[in-house]
């Protein structure tokens, strides 16, 4: 927190996708940079919808879609589920399972979106990350 009492957070990407059926099996780069360190990046990840409805009784469809983060050439993991609407966090202390435990240092990143099979005539995606307190701060302390 700063001396004011508030959390420092800084949103460094935020990005909307029109995937379509011919996006499948494509991926899209979203690349951001942080100038300073955080202490995590907390990520908030959507897409809808989930189903192309099956018609005369048919089980529905559903689009599938992914993200995955680096850090310049570093793999920092990814989030391969089947849930539309997702949060992820990743700091030294701990990350979210499918990412490593990792300290969020200044630098590019680079989010990736995965289009792994996109069965709606639009499938809308939502992405934000937001970098949260500074690193070596404690429990989201801002250094003076």
């Amino acid at each position: 927190m700063g001396r004011d009492g508030q959390v420092t957070e800084r949103t460094v990407l935020d990005a909307g996708l029109s995937l379509t059926p011919s996006s499948s099996r494509g991926l899209v780069e979203l690349p951001f940079a942080l100038d300073s360190p955080a202490e995590r990046l907390e990520i908030d990840f959507s897409y809808e919808p989930k189903f192309l409805e099956g018609r005369d009784g048919a089980s529905p469809i559903p689009n599938l879609v992914t993200i995955s983060l680096d850090y310049g050439e570093e793999y920092l993991g990814c989030a391969h589920r089947h849930a539309p609407v997702q949060r992820h966090s990743i700091s030294a202390g701990g990350s979210s399972p499918g990412f490593h435990a990792a300290a969020v240092r200044a630098g590019g990143y680079r989010l990736v979106v995965s289009a792994h099979c996109v069965v709606t005539p639009a499938c809308e995606v939502r992405v934000r990350v937001v970098a949260a307190g500074a690193a070596g701060a404690p429990a989201g302390e801002v250094p003076s």
